[in-house]
C-alpha cells in the first residue's frame, strides 16, 4: 500500500499528503442503521435530532465531535418499535475522501 497519495482534477493537483494525514483530514465517520422497512428508516431519520441521510432501507448517521452519537441512537431506536437488521459503525474509503476533495474543488 502505498504511503503518499495524490489526487488531481483536470490535470490539476488538488491535494497531497500521507494516506494518514489525507484520511484524518477528510474523513467523515458515520453510523449505518439498515431497517427491515425503508419507512422505518424515512420515520427514524424525521424523528432524529442528528444529521441523517437515508437511502432506501439504510439511514447514515453522521458522527460529530462532541456528540454522544452512538449512545443517543440507541436510546433512540428503543424507544420506538424499528425492525433493526443491523448497526455498522463506518469511516469513509479513500474513493469517498476522493470524490468529497474533487467536488470541494469545484
Amino acid at each position: 500500500m502505498t504511503e503518499h497519495v495524490l489526487f488531481m482534477k483536470d490535470g490539476q493537483l488538488v491535494e497531497q499528503g500521507s494516506l494518514v494525514d489525507i484520511q484524518q483530514k477528510y474523513d467523515a465517520p458515520h453510523i449505518d442503521i439498515t431497517f427491515v422497512h425503508e419507512a422505518e428508516a424515512l420515520q427514524f431519520a424525521s424523528q432524529c435530532t442528528l444529521h441523517v441521510t437515508v437511502t432506501g432501507r439504510v439511514a447514515n448517521v453522521h458522527v460529530t465531535d462532541g456528540k454522544p452519537t452512538m449512545q443517543y441512537m440507541m436510546a433512540h431506536l428503543a424507544k420506538a418499535p424499528f425492525d433493526v437488521e443491523k448497526i455498522a459503525y463506518a469511516k469513509m474509503t479513500l474513493e469517498d475522501i476522493f470524490v468529497k476533495v474533487v467536488q470541494q474543488d469545484a
